[in-house]
Formats: structure tokens, C-alpha cells, sequence
């Protein structure tokens, strides 16, 4: 089974994120989620559609599950083996019965709430971001900017110009 949880870690384990450090960090979280799709014609000026990299997502929850809630530390670079010892344990069903624990189940039930609620959050600030993101107005004005240099304006004014002289 790997991993066990213990009494002690549930004990000492944290039941609530405040507020603003649970919206503060699944915005972080959801940032690190997000990636370009790499898909782009030749001479695309449009900044790339973004997606979901749910491996990514995974280890990040993960890693906060243990580290703020569970208070179990991690290295710091938290990779794919690292994350493996701890899912194949299955820690969330680890929890879920230690809710008929008459000692701990309050604060499981809490913990595994609060956590609950921070997936929730991270989701959220994924599909906001990404359709914020990938909307195409944004992503014309993106390209607006990126193209909308002096020189660039130069050139275009100067074709415009030469276009205009040809009628």
C-alpha cells in the first residue's frame, strides 16, 4: 500500500487554507497548470491557445495536500515518482475512512472539505485563465500589441500609403 496515514498526522494536520492564501495559491496552482498547445500556422501572429496540463495539475494538488494540510514535506521539485508514492497509497481514501475514526472524523470531515473546496478554486482560476486566455479578442489585441511597435506602424503607414497612391 506504501504510504499510511497516521493518528499523529491526522491530528496535527491543518483543516482550513485562510481565504486569501487558498485563492492566492489555486491561482498560482492554476497558472502553473496552463501551457501553450504549440499548435500555430506559419506566420501566425496570434499568441498560442493555451490547455490544461492535468499531470502538471496533479502533482501541484498533490503537493499541497501534503504540504499544507497534511504538513508532510516534499522535495522541491516534486516529480512524477514522487508523486506516484503518495497517490498509489491513495491518501483520499486514506481520509475518507477515517471519518468513522469517532476521535478524528471532525476533523477529517473538516480537512477533507476544505481541500475539497480548494480543488474547486483551482478549477475555477483554470477555466477562467483559459478562457480569458484563449478568447479571441484578447488574443487579436495580444497580437496588436506585440505587432503594434513604432516600426511596424511605420511600415504599415508606408504601405497604406503606397496602396493608396496605386487607386
Amino acid at each position: 500500500m506504501g504510504f499510511i496515514l497516521t493518528d499523529e498526522i491526522i491530528k496535527n494536520a491543518n483543516t482550513y487554507i485562510p481565504l486569501a492564501e487558498k485563492a492566492a495559491l489555486a491561482e498560482m496552482v492554476a497558472q502553473k497548470c496552463l501551457e501553450d498547445t504549440g499548435a500555430r500556422a506559419k506566420g501566425d501572429i496570434f499568441p498560442p491557445l493555451k490547455r490544461e496540463n492535468v499531470v502538471m495539475k496533479s502533482l501541484l494538488l498533490m503537493q499541497v495536500l501534503l504540504e499544507k494540510y497534511l504538513k508532510i514535506d516534499t522535495p522541491d521539485e516534486f516529480r512524477a515518482k514522487d508523486y506516484d508514492e503518495y497517490a498509489s497509497a491513495h491518501l483520499l481514501n486514506q481520509l475518507e475512512r477515517y471519518k468513522r475514526d469517532v476521535t478524528l472524523k471532525d476533523k477529517t470531515f473538516d480537512l477533507v472539505a476544505d481541500y475539497k473546496e480548494f480543488e474547486k478554486y483551482v478549477n475555477t482560476a483554470i477555466f477562467n485563465i483559459k478562457a480569458s486566455e484563449n478568447d479571441g479578442l484578447t488574443r487579436f489585441a495580444d497580437a496588436v500589441k506585440l505587432m503594434g511597435t513604432p516600426e511596424n506602424i511605420e511600415k504599415l503607414s508606408a504601405e497604406l500609403r503606397a496602396l493608396g497612391e496605386q487607386k
